[in-house]
C-alpha cells in the first residue's frame, strides 16, 4: 500500500467517528487468573465477537465499540473491548497478542449493556436470532448514526491538498 494509500485509509477511518462522542479510556489487561480461563476463547482478529462472548463468560458490565489507536504505528483501527463491572476496562483480544495492550490509546464511542446485548443485536437485524454487533452495523443504524460523521470529501480534499503541497 503506498503512503498516500495508507494515510487515506487512516483519515477515513479517523474522520468517521464524530469527534464529539470519543472519550479517551485507560485499559488494563484482565488479572492472570481470569484471562487464564478466557484465554481458549479468545479469537485472533475477533473483537467484536470477543468482547460479547468474553464478556458473557466472566460477568462484564458492557461491550465497548470506539478505537485503539498505536502509537507505535501510527494506526488507528476499529475495535471492541470490556467495561468489567468495577467500570474498568479490558481487551481481550490484544492482551493475546505477544505484545500485549501496550502501546496503544483507547477511545469509547459506544457502550452496549451486556445484559441488553442480545436485545440489541434483534432490534438492528431484525429475525429471532441474535448476531454479533459490528462497527458498520452501527454506523448505518439510525439510533447511533449521530456518532459518526460522514464528511469524507472533505477530509480527501484535505489529503489531497496536503499530498500536492509535499510533492
Amino acid at each position: 500500500m503506498s503512503a498516500l494509500a495508507f494515510e487515506v485509509e487512516q483519515a477515513l477511518l479517523l474522520g468517521a467517528f464524530n469527534p464529539q462522542s470519543l472519550v479517551r479510556v485507560e485499559v488494563d489487561n484482565l488479572d492472570p487468573d481470569t484471562f487464564e480461563y478466557v484465554s481458549d476463547s479468545v479469537v485472533e482478529r475477533g473483537c467484536y465477537r470477543n468482547a460479547i462472548v468474553i464478556g458473557e463468560m466472566i460477568g462484564a458490565d458492557a461491550v465497548v465499540f470506539g478505537a485503539a489507536y498505536s502509537e507505535c504505528f501510527g494506526l488507528a483501527i476499529e475495535h471492541a473491548w470490556i467495561k468489567l463491572v468495577d467500570g474498568s476496562y479490558c481487551d481481550p483480544t490484544y492482551q493475546s497478542l505477544e505484545g500485549g495492550i501496550g502501546g496503544f490509546e483507547y477511545y469509547k464511542l459506544i457502550e452496549i449493556p451486556i445484559d441488553e446485548y442480545v436485545a440489541e443485536s434483534l432490534r438492528i437485524f431484525g429475525g429471532t436470532k441474535p448476531r454479533i454487533i459490528n462497527m458498520h452495523d452501527l454506523r448505518i443504524n439510525i439510533k447511533y448514526r449521530r456518532m459518526f460523521q460522514f464528511d469524507m470529501l472533505k477530509k480527501l480534499t484535505e489529503l489531497r491538498a496536503k499530498n500536492e503541497s509535499i510533492a
